[in-house]
């Protein structure tokens, strides 16, 4: 890819680069890597398009969702440490509408 990139573009906009346009240059290579991705035939997709290889190949997901073991307890007791750790942030009216961690901890000390 990145040798394709180098060879396809960045050599033929040398000129742009070396004019230190690199706003215009960005624009460029993105418009570039758009049809690299969509449009320009590959040959390790039989000289298709990604876009059309894709249409051609209509194919389900051979990735399954993992199962972890992560149980319904096992989430309740996340809730709780997550809880215990990191505590609500504590809203008040006025100026000051949310209380920082900081003042949080510095509070929660004073009252120990």
């Amino acid at each position: 890819f990145n040798g394709s990139v180098q060879y396809e573009f960045i050599y033929h906009n040398l000129d742009t680069l070396f004019l230190k346009d690199l706003t215009n240059f960005n624009r460029k290579l993105m418009q570039h890597l758009v049809w690299y991705n969509t449009k320009r035939p590959h040959l390790s997709l039989d000289l298709k398009s990604p876009l059309q290889y894709v249409l051609d190949n209509d194919q389900n997901s051979r990735m399954w969702w993992t199962s972890t073991g992560f149980g319904h307890n096992d989430f309740k007791n996340l809730q709780f440490f997550l809880a215990q750790k990191y505590p609500p942030l504590k809203i008040r009216q006025g100026s000051d509408d949310v209380e920082s961690s900081n003042e949080y901890k510095r509070n929660k000390m004073q009252k120990a």
